[in-house]
């Protein structure tokens, strides 16, 4: 990003356990700022607390906005609303007949020989089934009786027991005719109801189940995001002026498609992937600096573990499954598991298992010294793979205390003791860093091996607080011997967001024939997309990525396809058809959907050239590794030289990450300060 002299760009990555910050002073120096996201004995929103750190102010004393650009924050709020089942009570409003359809879903049985079948929890709290319905020609088959309705509505509402926060409005074909969907937001409106959201706006496409889903999500989150929002708009502008917004000040959030929108164009069911979206761009990006086209972007974090591929495209897919929920949102194809630095070390009949439950920031793995329990965290420690010594000192009751190892023995005694193994502390602590290697691995292999790609050129953009402790024996069991690791990378995310531009995207459900008398209606349909993501962009430079997902006729998958001729297209859908699904058909070529992606363009240039002047030891320590004990060297990352080479076993280590180069791995940085 071009640097104004005047003012600082913050780019936040606010995660599950920590909230990351880089900050661009305005002589264009970066700050970096790693804080947890929630302690004891601080309530502020730890964005406040992280952009006060850097700019040295007193904790009581206000931000002066009038020095600040832009805050960009990639999010996980609304997904761990999501993930734990904390979202706000939603009222379902939808065609009579069909208030169970949700419910109901598609039958699939994913886990088909579970004999303990649990039914997803279903997103809204009450619904009620309109009396109204519109065919698929437009027809009003049964009008509605707007008084009816509002008398049905108001008892729900009114209701103390549902405490009912927003509203979904689903109905049949209203992807295609809204009349009666905008009716009723017009009626919640009267009664002074503001939380709503209609189908035909959240997702204009032709699934009513997916789309419905989609709609509720979207309701379910956005009470927590808009808290959120406001909450930190309340905490940065002046209380005395009672005004949230000074005209210079611009704060935008990730959206899971890889662009940023303004916060107040933000919605809840395209933060989904608001963190980790950030950190597959900055991993792309830098990696393409270091010559890379083929990468696996490996994310470690506390709470989580998000993989994606790249092979010179950037992938995204359309239908997703989050948490057994099917929505369709343009996202970036990122694969999370719940493995990450806070993953509970547990165990079931005697089998040590990596729990998908995490400590979170509070209580936190049990070195926080919080009462918290054993974690993946743990583990690295007793393994001697976490550098304690310049680790964050921001633990403990006072938050201002080391990661505490003898607290840590300790409870690996006790399991060992409890699971009566005939095994040293180490070896069980080895052994659950094993099982997490293996539950990263087979994420892995899902996004790529599974879809035919062959790993073996690939590199490994390791990322992320815990990502540097576990990517070499990631890669070893991956079959791939290069590893990229960006001098930032437990920045990584927050340093991706500020690569990002503001981009918006609108779809529509065409699903009619792929000939020459509809590729003509599709210049017209493409042009009144573009021009809605325009009016929210404004008057700015721009560039548009039009995709046209084509299927064959009664089929249900449809394939994303560039916008070009129609030969091409067509060409372009029967090779990847061919590819994907292993064969061809005598079916006509349908159009299912058209969407328009719109990004302003932007000159970002961000650079962090820090070579060191020639390698500096800092210590030594022993670790444990392919089951032996090493005593080893421990290097300072700022200072490794072009000429530097560093051979593993060892230790590479800053102020917030630890990175270990396991044996027979050797480690350099080139020009771009890549590791």
């Amino acid at each position: 990003m071009k640097s104004d002299k005047r003012f600082w760009n913050f780019w936040v990555d606010k995660g599950g356990t920590f909230t990351d910050i880089i900050a661009m002073s305005p002589n264009n120096k970066i700050h970096v700022k790693k804080i947890l996201s929630s302690t004891l004995e601080n309530s502020e929103d730890p964005i406040i607390t992280g952009i006060k750190s850097i700019l040295r102010i007193k904790k009581n004393t206000d931000i002066p906005i009038d020095i600040i650009k832009s805050i960009n924050i990639g999010t996980t709020v609304a997904t761990n609303a999501l993930l734990e089942n904390k979202g706000d009570n939603t009222l379902l409003l939808t065609t009579e007949g069909f208030g169970d359809s949700l419910e109901i879903g598609y039958q699939s049985r994913p886990k088909l020989f579970d004999l303990n079948i649990r039914k997803n929890k279903m997103l809204y709290t009450k619904v009620i089934e309109v009396e109204e319905r519109i065919d698929i020609n437009g027809n009003v088959i049964k009008k509605i009786d707007l008084k009816k309705e509002k008398k049905k509505i108001l008892k729900i509402l009114n209701s103390q027991n549902l405490d009912i926060k927003s509203v979904a409005i689903n109905l049949m074909h209203a992807w295609k005719h809204p009349k009666h969907e905008i009716q009723l937001l017009e009626l919640l409106k009267e009664i002074g109801f503001n939380e709503a959201s209609c189908g035909h706006d959240i997702s204009p496409t032709i699934k009513f189940i997916k789309r419905g889903d989609t709609t509720v999500l979207n309701a379910y989150l956005s009470p927590t995001v808009s808290r959120d929002i406001n909450n930190l708009r309340h905490a940065l502008f002046s209380k005395k002026d009672k005004k949230l917004d000074n005209g210079i000040l611009k704060i935008n959030y990730m959206q899971s498609n890889g662009g940023l929108s303004s916060w107040d164009r933000y919605r809840a069911k395209d933060s989904i992937l608001s963190g980790p979206a950030g950190g597959v761009i900055g991993a792309i990006t830098t990696s393409q600096k270091s010559g890379f086209n083929k990468i696996i972007s490996f994310d470690m974090g506390g709470t989580s573990t998000d993989v994606a591929h790249f092979n010179k495209k950037v992938e995204r897919s359309f239908e997703n499954n989050i948490n057994g929920i099917q929505i369709q949102i343009p996202m970036l194809e990122i694969n999370t598991i719940a493995s990450g630095g806070g993953s509970l070390l547990t165990h079931e009949i005697g089998r040590l298992v990596v729990s998908e439950q995490s400590a979170g920031s509070f209580p936190g793995p049990t070195c926080y010294n919080l009462g918290g329990p054993l974690t993946v965290t743990d583990a690295n420690l007793i393994l001697g793979k976490i550098s304690n010594k310049n680790f964050p000192k921001v633990f403990g009751c006072n938050g201002k205390s080391s990661l505490n190892k003898k607290i840590t023995l300790k409870k690996f005694q006790t399991l060992k003791e409890e699971l009566n193994l005939n095994m040293s502390i180490e070896e069980i602590a080895d052994g659950y860093i094993n099982i997490a290697i293996e539950k990263m691995t087979q994420a892995i292999k899902k996004i790529s091996v599974n879809k035919g790609y062959n790993l073996d050129d690939y590199a490994i953009a390791s990322f992320g607080g815990a990502g540097g402790q576990h990517a070499c024996l990631l890669a070893e069991n991956l079959g791939i011997n290069k590893i990229l690791i960006h001098p930032l990378g437990s920045f990584l995310s927050a340093y991706g967001i500020g690569f990002s531009s503001i981009k918006y995207t609108e779809q529509k459900s065409i699903l009619c024939e792929l000939n020459d008398n509809s590729y003509k209606e599709l210049s017209n349909e493409i042009r009144v997309l573009e021009d809605k993501n325009l009016l929210k962009i404004g008057n700015n430079d721009y560039r548009s990525n039009i995709s046209i997902y084509i299927k064959y006729q009664d089929s249900e998958m449809p394939i994303s396809i560039e916008y070009s001729n129609i030969d091409i297209m067509k060409d372009n859908f029967l090779r990847l058809h061919k590819k994907q699904f292993g064969f061809l058909s005598n079916k006509k070529i349908f159009i299912d959907m058209i969407e328009v992606e719109t990004e302003l363009t932007e000159n970002r240039k961000i650079h962090y050239h820090k070579i060191g002047e020639g390698l500096s030891k800092v210590g030594e320590t022993n670790i444990f590794t392919k089951g032996n004990w090493h005593k080893i060297n421990i290097y300072d990352l700022q200072s490794i030289s072009l000429r530097d080479k560093i051979y593993g076993p060892a230790l590479i280590s800053d102020k917030n990450s630890t990175i270990v180069i396991e044996p027979n791995w050797e480690a350099k940085i080139d020009s771009t300060c890549n590791l």
